[in-house]
């Protein structure tokens, strides 16, 4: 943990702090059954990690190797780690959410057919003591400040409404606290007695914060702040009474500073707003005047924790080169933090106290590429950050192994296209770097993580500047390789799958193997047949347009794909949400119809009750091995092709889809 040194000469004047009010007794840990040690098989990933409010137990979910998926309870001690952990027996989905109780209990709320079941597990016997079948649409779990709740709970109504329930323990039910029009944001905890909770508010097209009184169901929004047509309640302090906003107009918000006792008042520290990259405030210590936070910039993040009256950061050290993830509290034993590396899938770290580490603050944000491979740290396998020169400029990628030298080359398109590749793990780049496999993950054009114009390249142009840089890299990993190398292999997921597909029917020469999960055939095809969200990114981010001035043509893959002669294998979750299974479907006659051979060219597998990443369910956990066997496999001998087949073209709304053949499963052999 940071302890920065206070700077008192220069810190700010703290405003009024609200009227001090008794806290509330620790709840007593529960009394547990004689302690259950389940074995637990190897993690492949962990999700939804989230800590209890004084960061004494957290809660996961685990997917095994086996392809299981289980909740997780860590208990902490004082001090740094290690924690005790506790894999439950239990089933559950990756829509469950496992919430971790201030008394080291585990609740759960997850699918139960049409309805959600609450459970209420005891970590020590892995059982569950008690549940309840529960109304609900959108119900999200959230930490209760009252004494003597589980936690609360925040449903959605069909109006666009929202209720405010809270999770008594005994006995475990909902109990409707208030009704409220439009849509409760996050919530936080306002004062020592538990009985305000803040919490944004989305109506009318506006988010603006609110303070709900547990015990009469009032609510009262924030003052009106001058120059701010939009606030977010981030945190507060319920001992010091700060609360932690962002303000400003939509695109445009700056971190302020406020009291409970005067919310209009707000002071917006120079400094904390002057730090670099995209800045996410995580936790305040339980002082209110230390707020730990996440700077991101490019593929790197770092952990700092600013003084808040002194406006001054110092840089947490001991954490090893990673991924910072949006989980964190900060109790009396100190801040807990979710982190990941390259070689390691989500843990917990506890900085330690370190001479403070001073930095200036740069006066705006900047974007340097090195210009030479940046070593990161990762045992077993090299991990570097290098740069690649594309058409408009330099971008980074995050490469595991020697590309130069390595017999296969992956290249690796992450999804989104809002996202990027950092230093965190994946497990199947993992597994591919662990084969003998070198990996090359780029942030092109397109990607988050690099400034506004970075990732608002593909606005309008899906498919353009990004499939751009993606061929420049193909053309320097060529000339970086000796000429009698394997060309390299394409990998990607959704955006990137549909990335991928575009890539090699560009260039079928610069790539000898083409896997893909959950692509998808065009902007404008998946805008036509995609759920409403996913309609809503699509044209927010304008990604009907099918054309670019490339030559080559229409970014539609019904039209593109007997350009492609990569072998390929196409996996596609048969329930998949996001992006409808169809699109493989129809993907898949076409390249029937164009002459290509199910099994000697490509390769088809549909996961059955799988969603958008079949890796998440049972039926999918050999995944991960095929994808690292077929892109490892060697080239095969090129026979001769039979004539196209004509077709007519899909219109944008395909009717059902004919059930296909499906190739064996892992499980089945090949």
């Amino acid at each position: 943990m940071v302890t920065p040194v206070r700077a008192t000469d220069t810190a700010a004047p703290r405003p009024q702090s609200a009227p001090e009010q008794p806290a509330p007794e620790q709840p007593a840990p529960w009394p547990s059954a004689p302690e259950y040690r389940a074995p637990e098989p190897p993690v492949r990933s962990r999700m939804s990690l989230r800590f209890s409010a004084d960061a004494r137990y957290a809660a996961a979910l685990v997917r095994t190797t086996l392809g299981t998926l289980h909740p997780e309870h860590w208990t902490f001690g004082p001090g740094p780690l290690p924690a005790r952990r506790r894999v439950l027996p239990l089933d559950v989905t990756v829509q469950s959410q496992p919430f971790p109780t201030d008394d080291g209990r585990v609740l759960l709320l997850r699918p139960a057919g049409e309805r959600l079941e609450l459970q209420l597990a005891d970590p020590g016997s892995g059982t569950v003591v008690d549940a309840v079948a529960v109304p609900g649409r959108g119900l999200q779990l959230v930490r209760s400040p009252e004494p003597g709740s589980l936690a609360l709970a925040v449903g959605a109504g069909p109006d666009g409404s929202s209720r405010l329930y809270r999770v008594p323990a005994a006995p475990l039910r909902l109990e409707p606290v208030l009704d409220v029009p439009g849509r409760l944001g996050a919530t936080t905890a306002l004062d020592r007695s538990g009985r305000l909770l803040g919490a944004d508010l989305r109506h009318d097209g506006r988010t603006w914060p609110v303070v709900i009184d547990l015990t009469t169901g009032g609510r009262q929004p924030l003052p009106p702040l001058p120059g701010a047509d939009a606030a977010h309640l981030l945190l507060a302090s319920p001992r010091s009474g700060l609360l932690l906003l962002a303000c400003g107009t939509p695109g445009r918000l700056r971190l302020g500073c406020a009291d409970l006792a005067d919310p209009g008042a707000v002071r917006y520290p120079e400094r904390l707003n002057a730090i670099t990259g995209a800045v996410l405030p995580l936790a305040l210590d339980p002082s209110g005047e230390r707020l730990a936070l996440r700077a991101t910039r490019g593929v790197r993040t770092r952990l700092l924790v600013h003084d808040l009256p002194a406006d001054r950061s110092d840089e947490a050290t001991g954490l090893p080169e990673g991924a910072i993830h949006p989980s964190a509290a900060w109790g009396p034993d100190g801040l807990r933090v979710a982190y990941s590396t390259p070689d390691r899938p989500v843990d917990v770290a506890a900085p330690q106290p370190h001479r403070p580490v001073r930095r200036p603050a740069a006066p705006a944000p900047t974007y340097a590429h090195p210009r030479a491979p940046v070593p990161v740290p990762a045992p077993g396998q090299t991990v570097t950050v290098q740069e690649f020169t594309g058409p408009d400029g330099p971008f980074e990628a995050v490469c595991r192994g020697d590309w130069r030298t390595a017999d296969t080359v992956a290249v690796a398109l992450h999804g989104g296209p809002e996202a990027h590749w950092d230093l965190g793990y994946d497990p199947l780049l993992h597994r591919l770097a662990r084969a003998g496999i070198a990996v090359v993950a780029p942030n092109q054009r397109g990607s988050t993580g690099y400034g506004a114009a970075h990732a608002a390249a593909i606005h309008g142009a899906w498919g353009g500047p990004d499939l751009a840089d993606v061929r420049r890299l193909a053309a320097a990993l060529a000339a970086g390789r000796p000429g009698s190398a394997r060309p390299p292999v394409l990998y990607g997921v959704s955006y990137g799958a549909f990335l991928a597909l575009l890539a090699a029917a560009a260039d079928p020469d610069a790539w000898s193997r083409c896997a893909v999960v959950a692509p998808f055939l065009s902007g404008a095809r998946l805008h036509a047949d995609g759920s409403p969200p996913v309609r809503r990114l699509v044209e927010r981010l304008d990604g009907q347009r099918r054309t670019a001035a490339d030559g080559l043509g229409p970014r539609d893959l019904w039209v593109l794909a007997e350009r492609i002669t990569a072998p390929l294998l196409l996996v596609h979750g048969v329930a998949d949400e996001v992006v409808p299974v169809g699109h493989s479907r129809r993907l898949r006659r076409r390249l029937l119809a164009a002459g290509r051979r199910e099994g000697p060219d490509f390769q088809y597998w549909e996961v059955p009750g799988a969603g958008h990443t079949p890796s998440d369910c049972p039926a999918g956990a050999g995944l991960d091995d095929r994808l690292t066997a077929f892109l490892a496999e060697p080239e095969p001998e090129s026979e001769p092709e039979p004539g196209p087949e004509s077709e007519p073209e899909p219109g944008p709304e395909p009717g059902p889809e004919p059930e296909p053949h499906r190739a064996a499963r892992p499980s089945e052999g090949r």
